[in-house]
C-alpha cells in the first residue's frame, strides 16, 4: 500500500467530488489523491510522481475488450495514471500507469458530440478514451499530444542573428 505512511483522510469526501465536473471539485480531488490510500497501488508513491497537471473522469475502452469502463485519468509530468472509483464512491483503486515518453495521443473523433482520442504506444494495445466535456478533451489532448518527430530529418537551425545597432542615423 503506497500512501500508508500518510495520515488517512475520511474517504466520504469522494462522493461529493466524483463526478469531477467542476474546477473546484477537480482541485479538491487532486489534493485528496495525495493523502488518501489508493488500493492496489504499484511503484513509487503517488506523492513522488510530481504535481498533477490535469485530472478528468473519462470512459476507457481497451482494444481487446471493447467495453467502456469509467476511469479517473491523472496526468503527471512524466506519467499518465489510470484510477477507478468503486460503485459506492468511497474508494479509489490503481488501474495502471503509462510513461508519457512512450505514448502518443491521436484525435479520433470530435464530431457529433463524440469527444474521443486514442492512446497508442509501441509496447501496448491502443486505448480509446472518451471525454464527457470539451474542456477535458482539449486539455487531455494538449498534455498528451507531442509533435511527431522523425529524428532522421530533424536539422538543427542556428539561432537567428541579432541585428546590430547602427551608430549613424
Amino acid at each position: 500500500m503506497s500512501n500508508a505512511h500518510y495520515p488517512a483522510h475520511p474517504s466520504n469526501i469522494i462522493p461529493f467530488l466524483v463526478p469531477c465536473d467542476e474546477q473546484w471539485k477537480k482541485r479538491k480531488l487532486m489534493k485528496h489523491l495525495v493523502y488518501t490510500t489508493i488500493l492496489k497501488w504499484e511503484g513509487k508513491p503517488i506523492q513522488h510522481l510530481g504535481r498533477i497537471h490535469y485530472l478528468a473522469m473519462v470512459q476507457v475502452a481497451y482494444a481487446s475488450m471493447g467495453d467502456f469502463e469509467e476511469r479517473l485519468l491523472v496526468l503527471f509530468p512524466e506519467d499518465l495514471v489510470f484510477l477507478s472509483v468503486d460503485r459506492e464512491r468511497t474508494g479509489i483503486a490503481y488501474k495502471g500507469k503509462l510513461p508519457l515518453a512512450g505514448i502518443q495521443a491521436k484525435e479520433k473523433s470530435a464530431v457529433l458530440g463524440r469527444l474521443e482520442f486514442e492512446i497508442t504506444g509501441s509496447l501496448m494495445e491502443p486505448i480509446l478514451v472518451a471525454c464527457s466535456t470539451a474542456e477535458d478533451y482539449e486539455k487531455c489532448l494538449f498534455y498528451l499530444q507531442k509533435p511527431e518527430q522523425n529524428l532522421d530529418t530533424v536539422t538543427v537551425q542556428p539561432p537567428p542573428m541579432v541585428p546590430k545597432k547602427s551608430l549613424h542615423p
